[in-house]
C-alpha cells in the first residue's frame, strides 16, 4: 500500500520506547557500575582494614608487649646471684629476643612500612648488643666477687694463724721467764722481756694490717684504697724490721707470716687489686645498665609510638571508608529512584499509547479472523497506526488470495488424483515385475536330491534387484550359479532377466553343464551380444559378476569357476577360500577370448560350501561405519559350522542386520550355503585343496 505526500519527521512509539529503554539501560548500567565499583572498593577497604591493617595492629601489639618483656631483662641480668642464675637469665633473654623477632616478622608479613620495621630492627640490634655486653660485665663482676671472697677467706685464715702463733709464743716466753726468775738468771730474763716486747709490737702491727685489709670490702671509691695500702705497707716493713731482733727460730715463723700478709696486700691477686677490680666492674655494670635502660626506653617508646600511629591511621581509614560507603549508598539510592521514576513513566506511556491501542487492534484481528467485518483503527502517524493500515491491506489481500487458493486447491486435488492413479499403476507394475523376477528363480528342490542340505538368502535392495541365482539338475549333475548384475532396482532386474535367459540357453541349447569355466565364457559372449556391447558403436556398458559350481556326486567332485566372486568351503578342519578370476562378464572391456580357470575339489562327507555376492561383505555398519567384510563372514561361518545350513545362514543374516544397525541397505544381497549328497564309494578321497587358500 503506497502513500503519497510530503514525508514528515515523526517521533513514533518505537523511538520513544527506545529512548526510554536506552535511558533505563544507561541508569541500570550506571547503577551496576557504581555497585560493582562500590563492592570492589568495599572489598578492598575491608581487606585493607580487617585483614592488612588490623593484622599490622595485632603484630604491633605483640611487638609492644614483647618489647616490655625484653625491657625487664636488664635488671634480671644484673640481679643474677651466681653463674648458673646468670646463664638462665641470658637464655631467657635470648628467648625474649626470639619472640621479639617473631613479632617483627609478623609485622613485616602484615605489610607494615619497611622503613619503620628497619628502624625498629636497628634499635633491636643495638639493644641486644647492649644486653650482651651487660651480661659479660655481670659475669666479670661475679668473677671479681668470687676472687675477693676467696682472698678475704685466706686473709681471715692467716689472721687466725697469726693469733695462734702469738698465743703459743707468749706461753713459751712466760714459761721461760718463770724458769729464769726461779734460777735468778737476770740477763736471760731481760732478753726474754725484750723479745716479748718485739713480738707484741710485731703482732700489733700485723693485726692492724689485717684489720685494714679486712675493711677493704667496705670501701666504695678507688681513691680510698691507696692510703690504706700505704699504711699496710708501712706496718709490714716495720714488722720485717722487728723480726730481725728475734732469735732465729722465732724470727723464721714470723717472717713466714709477714710474707704471707705481704702477698695478700701486693700484686694482682691482692685484696686491694681485687677490690679495685670489683669496684671498676660494678661501675661499668651500672653504666651499661643505665645505657641499656636508655636503649630499652627508646625502643619501647618507639614501638609504643608506632602502635599509636598505626591506631590513628586505622581510625582515619575507617572514617574515610565509612564516608565512602555512605556516598556509594546515596548514589545508588539516587540512581534507583531515577530508574523507578523512568520505569513508571514508560509504564504509563505503554499502557495508554501502546497496550490499549494494541489490544483494540488485536480484537479487530480476532474478529476478522472469525469472518466478522470489523473496522480496523488506523488513526495516527506512528507504528501502531501503520500496523492498522498494514493489517487492513493484509485482510483485503488475504481475501483475494483465498479466492485464488481455492482455485489452486481444486487444481491440486485434480493433479493429486492423477498422480495417485499413476503411482498405483507404477506400484502394480513393480509388484508384477517382482513376481516375474521371482518366477525366474528356481524352486528350493530343483537340485533333484543332489544336495543334502541347502539354504538360500536373496534380498533385493528394492522390490526387484540385480542379484540372481540358479540351482538345477542336469544329467545327474547339480549346477549352482550366483550372479551380481550391474545396478539394482528395475535396471538390475532387466539385467538379471538377460543373464537368466543366457544361462538357460547355455545349459539347455548349448548343453554346457559340466564345465563351470565354459559356462562363464559362454555367458560373457551371450551377454555382450544381447546388450550389443560387442560392437564399436555400443553406448551402454553393463555386465555382471558370477560364480558357477558344477557338482558331480557320482565322481565325488565339485568344479568351480568365478568371475570376481569366490567360493568358500569348510572341510571340517578349516574354512578355505577359492578366489574367482578378476574378470567381469558382458562389459565392453570384457575380453571375449578370456579363459576362466576351473577349480576341481574332491568331495568328502560333511563338506559345506558357500557362495555370495559382494552386497553381503560391503554393507556399512558398526560404531565406526566400516564394511562388514569377508573376515567377519568367515568367522561366523566357522563358528556355526555345526548348525544346520538354514540356521547357519539365519545366524549370518542376524549378525549382518545387527551390524548394520540404522544404516540403509547398500546393495542387493545373495547368500547360498549347501552340503552335497555324495554317492556311496569304497574309498572316499580327501578334499583336494590345491586351488584353495585357508580363509
Amino acid at each position: 500500500m503506497a502513500r503519497t505526500g510530503t514525508p514528515r519527521l515523526r517521533l513514533g512509539v518505537a523511538a520513544r520506547l527506545t529512548a526510554g529503554l536506552v535511558g533505563l539501560t544507561v541508569l541500570t548500567i550506571l547503577a551496576a557500575s557504581v555497585a560493582l565499583y562500590g563492592t570492589q572498593a568495599f572489598r578492598d577497604g575491608f581487606d585493607r582494614i580487617a585483614l592488612s591493617r588490623f593484622g599490622q595492629l595485632v603484630a604491633m601489639a605483640r611487638l609492644t608487649q614483647q618489647s616490655h618483656s625484653v625491657a625487664s631483662s636488664a635488671p634480671r641480668l644484673v640481679g643474677a646471684i651466681d653463674r648458673r642464675d646468670l646463664e638462665q637469665q641470658v637464655a631467657n633473654t635470648r628467648d625474649q629476643f626470639r619472640l621479639l623477632d617473631g613479632a617483627a616478622a609478623s609485622l613485616v608479613n602484615s605489610g607494615a612500612d619497611p622503613t619503620v620495621v628497619a628502624g625498629l630492627t636497628a634499635m633491636r640490634t643495638q639493644l641486644q648488643d647492649s644486653l650482651n655486653r651487660l651480661a659479660t660485665l655481670v659475669a666479670d663482676r661475679q668473677d671479681a666477687d668470687a676472687a675477693l671472697a676467696r682472698a678475704m677467706e685466706e686473709l681471715d685464715r692467716q689472721a687466725q694463724d697469726s693469733r695462734r702463733v702469738q698465743s703459743r709464743l707468749a706461753e713459751v716466753i712466760t714459761a721461760l721467764s718463770e724458769i729464769n726468775a726461779s734460777q735468778g738468771d737476770t740477763a736471760s730474763l731481760e732478753a726474754q722481756v725484750r723479745t716479748g716486747d718485739v713480738i707484741r709490737r710485731m703482732t700489733d702491727d700485723m693485726a692492724r694490717a689485717v684489720n685494714i685489709m679486712l675493711r677493704v670490702v667496705s670501701v666504695r671509691y678507688p681513691g680510698q684504697l691507696a692510703p690504706m695500702l700505704e699504711e699496710v705497707r708501712r706496718l709490714i716493713v716495720r714488722a720485717h724490721q722487728d723480726s730481725a731482733e728475734l732469735p732465729g727460730a722465732v724470727a723464721d715463723g714470723y717472717v713466714s707470716l709477714i710474707n704471707q700478709l705481704s702477698a695478700q696486700a701486693e700484686g694482682p691477686a691482692s685484696v686491694f687489686a681485687l677490690r679495685l677490680r670489683q669496684i671498676e666492674v660494678t661501675d661499668q655494670v651500672a653504666s651499661v645498665l643505665n645505657a641499656s635502660k636508655d636503649d630499652l626506653d627508646r625502643f619501647v617508646a618507639s614501638v609504643t609510638r608506632q602502635y599509636a600511629t598505626l591506631e590513628a591511621e586505622i581510625a582515619a581509614e575507617r572514617t574515610d571508608f565509612t564516608a565512602f560507603i555512605a556516598t556509594t549508598y546515596n548514589s545508588l539510592f539516587a540512581i534507583a529512584a531515577a530508574a523507578v521514576t523512568g520505569a513508571a513513566v514508560i509504564f504509563l506511556f505503554l499502557r495508554r499509547r501502546v497496550i490499549g491501542r494494541l489490544t483494540g487492534l488485536q480484537h479487530c484481528m480476532v474478529a476478522n479472523a472469525e469472518g466478522q467485518a470489523v473496522p480496523i483503527p488506523a488513526d495516527g502517524h506512528d507504528e501502531i497506526a501503520d500496523m492498522g493500515r498494514a493489517f487492513g491491506y493484509f485482510v483485503g489481500e488475504v481475501g483475494r488470495r483465498e479466492t485464488a487458493l481455492r482455485a489452486a486447491k481444486d487444481e491440486a486435488e485434480r493433479a493429486y488424483a492423477q498422480l495417485a492413479s499413476a503411482n498405483a499403476s507404477i506400484r502394480e507394475g513393480m509388484r508384477y515385475a517382482q513376481r516375474i523376477q521371482q518366477s525366474l528363480l528356481p524352486d528350493v528342490d530343483a537340485h533333484g536330491g543332489l544336495l543334502e542340505d541347502l539354504a538360500v538368502a536373496w534380498q533385493p535392495l528394492d522390490a526387484v534387484g540385480g542379484d540372481y541365482y540358479w540351482i538345477g539338475e542336469q544329467d545327474g549333475r547339480c549346477v549352482i550359479a550366483v550372479m551380481d548384475c550391474t545396478g539394482h532396482g528395475v535396471p538390475g532386474a532387466f539385467m538379471t532377466a538377460i543373464a537368466a535367459s543366457a544361462l538357460a540357453r547355455i545349459l539347455q541349447d548349448h548343453g554346457r553343464h559340466d564345465d563351470p569355466a565354459g559356462i562363464l565364457a559362454a555367458l560373457n559372449t551371450l551377454v555382450r551380444g544381447a546388450l550389443r556391447q560387442d560392437r564399436p558403436e555400443a553406448t551402454s556398458n553393463d555386465g555382471l559378476d558370477a560364480a558357477i559350481v558344477v557338482l558331480d556326486p557320482a565322481a565325488r567332485r565339485l568344479s568351480f569357476a568365478g568371475a570376481n566372486l569366490p567360493l568358500l568351503y569348510d572341510d571340517g578342519q578349516a574354512l578355505h577360500l577359492v578366489k574367482g578370476d578378476r574378470h567381469s562378464l558382458g562389459y565392453r572391456e570384457s575380453r571375449p577370448d578370456f579363459g576362466f580357470r576351473r577349480h576341481d575339489l574332491d568331495l568328502t562327507p560333511g563338506m559345506r560350501f558357500y557362495l555370495m555376492t559382494d552386497g553381503v561383505t560391503d554393507q556399512i555398519g558398526g560404531p565406526t561405519r566400516r564394511l562388514f567384510g569377508r573376515r567377519r563372514v568367515q568367522e561366523l561361518l566357522r563358528a556355526g559350522a555345526h548348525l544346520p545350513m538354514e540356521a547357519q545362514v539365519r545366524q549370518l543374516l542376524d549378525a549382518l542386520a545387527e551390524y548394520r544397525g540404522n544404516e540403509v541397505l547398500r546393495d542387493d544381497q545373495t547368500f547360498i550355503g549347501f552340503v552335497p549328497r555324495l554317492a556311496p564309494a569304497g574309498d572316499p578321497a580327501e578334499a583336494r585343496a590345491a586351488d584353495a587358500v585357508p580363509a
